[in-house]
């Protein structure tokens, strides 16, 4: 880098991230802390990988000479088949170590989703860093970079020859079939005597990894014909040189990406002003689902279908095969058709390659009179509504329960989800005002759901929980007690007599009550049960008892003498009144009131049949909290 290259870079990372918090970049120092690999993309580039990351191709843009600046591009292409700029790269060099730091860069930008398929170059290095970082993404030569470096390091030959060049375009582009290939191939190393040609030699030893018939299985989606198309590279090669500054490059590359989204809303537009009226039925289904260009394509398929003869080879259950034979292809194929779902393959794999139904299908279909195509064979990524998706739909998508590492992943993704939405709201004042309006509301839905939740959370204790916390906080109190000497000794033994007595009285008035008077009242007096003070290191919540819900003070039959929060300073949460209020008592079970003064007890009558008959009551029972702990 030239003096002042990083200050420039540096100022337009911060530019671009105080726009748009979901700019990402990164840097890697070399030893001596100097950089060496920058990463930036922006978040429309990364709202359109979640899109279209199902093909994807790292191009080199620097191979140009000796002085140009090193440009790493990863680019894809969207459902008008216009290309789109992920990501992109200054390396310092094309070793193991900088493109294993760069994919992993880039996988983190694109939090953590992989491509499925990736073409590139024929660079070892590249091949081997791509396996030790993305081992579940296809790798595969682009095969309109095979051809650019093959011209170019052949440039004496191709110069001279326009035949041998014509000759090879065809053999690399439009032969589909391997056998075809491999005698096209000899024909063009015999006609033009390059048959001790090294380069070439050792493309066709790899030619399993590029050659468009060994890589029919894979989809790429034709993303060579875009490549070809928009030539891209050439423009950008313009702005590499040393001579040029950083700023004048950087400016370009952020024109060149806002021009291209402002054509994608246009095709976008262009798209959504309806289908025309075609009577085909095969016709009238993809024109209302495909874009425009895309239909196109299809309807191409469709017309060469009617220059194709189908011939029954048998059937086999549900399964069917046709002979499809096309008079402008020299070689038939074979159509397999199961009726029991409508699915269907052909061995041209068209489908599987570039996602568009073949005419051999198409054919297959009007013979076995189909009013209309299953919709599986109807790529998502073509479609017009490919960007209307919900949140199942958008792969990579995990909301774990862990709330420490799902909060930054829930919040990539949110960030992802209403930027899409803003991109679309600021295109005009009307929905502007509309999307602020309904932030307002949205915004006020999450802090009630929000409240709602910790509510929940609060009253989600179990009873045992609770006990056994009252427990270790009333054994923690008369440790301390007992810690003050004799005297704090014999206060507690003398308490704990007076409670002993006062407990019998109690279970002699429930018996005499439980004779004499009506069932389930009691009439106890304030008086009748000794209280002990409880000190602040006793945090209980009388929330859950019994595994019941918490209950409000007046259902215990609280004087007027001492309203609810002085009688829930009794354990140490007079804070938690609020929480305490509106929450109904479940089951059978009814509380017992007769307490007009303090509250020194709290008590449940329930049906519980095993007491009951312990206890040789009339279906309930009476059991004091105090004396159940």
């Amino acid at each position: 880098m030239k003096t002042g290259d990083l200050r420039a870079l540096m100022d337009y990372f911060r530019r671009m991230k105080s726009d748009n918090p979901s700019f990402y970049y990164a840097i890697q120092v070399d030893e001596n802390d100097k950089a060496a690999n920058l990463f930036w993309a922006d978040a429309r580039s990364i709202m359109d990988y979640h899109y279209f990351c199902d093909v994807i191709c790292f191009g080199m843009i620097y191979k140009v000479n000796d002085f140009s600046r090193p440009l790493a591009l990863f680019l894809g292409m969207n459902h008008h088949r216009q290309m789109i700029i992920f990501g992109a790269a200054f390396l310092y060099d094309e070793t193991v170590e900088s493109f294993k730091w760069l994919f992993e860069t880039f996988k983190s930008a694109m939090s953590g989703k992989q491509p499925k398929v990736i073409l590139t170059d024929l660079s070892a290095s590249l091949k081997e860093a791509l396996a030790l970082t993305w081992p579940g993404t296809i790798q595969r030569s682009c095969v309109w970079q095979i051809y650019e470096d093959t011209v170019k390091f052949l440039a004496d030959l191709f110069s001279t020859s326009e035949e041998l060049t014509y000759d090879f375009r065809h053999c690399v582009f439009d032969v589909e079939d391997e056998q075809e290939f491999v005698d096209t191939w000899n024909v063009i190393m015999e006609k033009h005597s390059l048959k001790e040609n090294e380069w070439l030699s050792k493309l066709y030893e790899d030619r399993e990894n590029w050659a468009l018939p060994y890589t029919r299985q894979i989809f790429s989606g034709d993303i060579k014909s875009m490549l070809h198309a928009e030539n891209f590279g050439t423009r950008v090669k313009e702005y590499m040189g040393c001579e040029t500054d950083i700023p004048l490059f950087l400016k370009f590359f952020e024109n060149s990406a806002e021009k291209r989204r402002q054509e994608e809303m246009q095709a976008d537009y262009q798209a959504n002003q309806g289908a025309p009226r075609i009577h085909l039925p095969f016709l009238w289904q993809a024109a209302n689902l495909y874009t425009p260009i895309t239909f196109e394509l299809f309807r191409k398929e469709y017309e060469l279908s009617v220059d194709c003869m189908a011939y029954g080879c048998g059937e086999f259950g549900s399964l069917s095969e046709y002979m499809i034979t096309d008079k402008n292809k020299s070689k038939d194929q074979l159509v397999r058709f199961d009726s029991s779902d409508g699915t269907v393959a052909c061995t041209c794999k068209k489908f599987e390659s570039a996602g568009l139904l073949c005419c051999h299908i198409l054919k297959v279909y009007e013979l076995r009179n189909a009013k209309e195509i299953p919709p599986q064979y109807f790529l998502k990524r073509w479609r017009k509504d490919v960007k209307l998706v919900t949140m199942d739909e958008i792969d990579g998508f995990n909301y774990d329960s862990d709330t420490k590492s799902s909060v930054p992943g829930r919040h990539a993704i949110l960030c992802r989800l209403f930027y899409r939405i803003a991109a679309k709201a600021a295109e005009n004042i009307e929905t502007s005002a509309l999307m602020a309006n309904q932030s307002d509301q949205l915004l006020a839905e999450v802090e009630r759901t929000l409240q709602s939740t910790l509510a929940d959370k609060s009253s989600s204790y179990s009873i045992k929980d609770q006990l056994t916390h009252m427990v270790q906080n009333d054994y923690l109190l008369s440790s301390s007690n007992e810690a003050q000497g004799s005297t704090g000794k014999k206060k507690c033994e003398v308490a704990r007599r007076r409670n002993d007595l006062e407990t019998n009285k109690r279970k002699k008035a429930r018996k005499d009550e439980t004779e004499a008077g009506p069932r389930g009242e009691l009439d106890i007096t304030p008086g009748s049960i000794q209280s002990e003070p409880r000190n602040g290191l006793n945090q209980f919540i009388p929330d859950q008892f019994m595994q019941g819900h918490y209950v409000l003070g007046h259902n215990f039959g609280l004087g007027s003498s001492h309203n609810l929060h002085d009688s829930l300073n009794q354990f140490g949460q007079a804070s938690s009144v609020s929480a305490l209020q509106q929450q109904p008592f479940p089951g059978n079970g009814q509380l017992t009131q007769g307490y007009p003064g303090d509250m020194h007890a709290l008590q449940f009558v329930e049906t519980t049949p095993q007491i009951n008959e312990q206890n040789g009551d009339q279906g309930q029972s009476s059991i004091p909290v105090w004396d159940f702990l």
